[in-house]
């Protein structure tokens, strides 16, 4: 029987909210004795994200105060006498053009305050919007690092149940994340496991654009790789500028049906089958589209 983890049930971005105020009041010194796991977990926490804008922890005793949705930002906390962090808090969804208006917010505040402000955002889901956000002005804090901040602080001292059910939880997200790293397709990867594959390969291969789960709004084909009406997203990287995951030339990796499709449509000069062009079909309800195939001839079906 599978144990029941609390962030099974609290799914919701509130709820993740609550779980980074809680840590980052952990991380006050004066709650040091009170459970060392999560004084170090919360320390951690805040180390990171000051170190992110060059800073570290203040000399002597750390204190912090956190709230919670000051002018719909997520999370407010004061670190010692000089800090300012606020955290735009995600779990699958993505940033939005207010970005620039809670930065405002936090300036303001900061000013008042004669605080220097940390603007980060937390996202625990994949991410392929990291240069946007940094574009407007803030550092990008991801599942990984969240994970490791965890498992040290659960490795160094007793367990906490909420603390070890949160790092689970990441776990199995990150576990689901890189499933084709281990899994073959035949057995079928977890959608997070596409989704990771794609921003993987993405950020290897230069040219490649668009995004899992996302149609153009209209159909058409790049440099000849992909045909057909259902031809709604596709790609094709510069083959000197990939390293991704190795399949059998010409192999077609399908979703089911309302899913995507993924083509490997050759190998490199040096004779290993990397990926190379990519073709992502929209499917109807009763199974593949058809396509006029450019697929080299022993193609694998799907």
């Amino acid at each position: 029987m599978t144990r029941p983890n609390l962030f099974d049930f609290g799914t919701s971005e509130l709820t993740q909210d609550t779980v980074l105020c809680w840590l980052i009041a952990w991380a006050d010194n004066r709650n040091a004795d009170l459970d060392p796991t999560l004084h170090t977990a919360g320390s951690s926490l805040v180390a990171v994200i000051l170190g992110k804008w060059g800073h570290s922890l203040p000399d002597g005793k750390l204190t912090t105060s956190v709230q919670r949705q000051v002018e719909r930002v997520d999370v407010v906390a004061r670190v010692g006498a000089d800090f300012l962090i606020g955290i735009e808090d995600k779990t699958n969804s993505g940033p939005h053009n207010d970005l620039a208006r809670y930065k405002k917010t936090l300036d303001a505040i900061g000013a008042k305050e004669g605080r220097k402000v940390l603007p980060v955002y937390v996202k625990t889901g994949e991410r392929k919007e990291d240069a946007f956000v940094r574009g407007k002005g803030r550092e990008v804090l991801g599942r990984g690092e969240l994970l490791t901040i965890v498992g040290q602080a659960l490795r160094r001292g007793p367990q906490n149940a909420i603390l070890a059910d949160f790092g689970d939880h990441l776990a199995r997200q990150e576990a689901d994340a890189t499933a084709w790293t281990r899994v073959p397709t035949t057995e079928g990867w977890p959608w997070n496991g596409w989704k990771g594959f794609y921003g993987r390969s993405k950020s290897r291969c230069r040219g490649l654009a668009g995004s899992v789960g996302t149609t153009s709004p209209t159909p058409r084909a790049d440099s000849g790789r992909c045909g057909g009406a259902s031809t709604r997203w596709t790609g094709a990287p510069s083959t000197s500028s990939c390293s991704t995951p190795r399949w059998p030339s010409g192999s077609r990796l399908r979703l089911p049906s309302g899913g995507i499709s993924l083509f490997a449509t050759g190998a490199t000069a040096s004779g290993a089958a990397h990926l190379r062009g990519w073709c992502l079909l929209a499917h109807s309800a009763s199974g593949p589209a058809s396509t006029s195939s450019p697929w080299p001839t022993g193609a694998a079906g799907g």
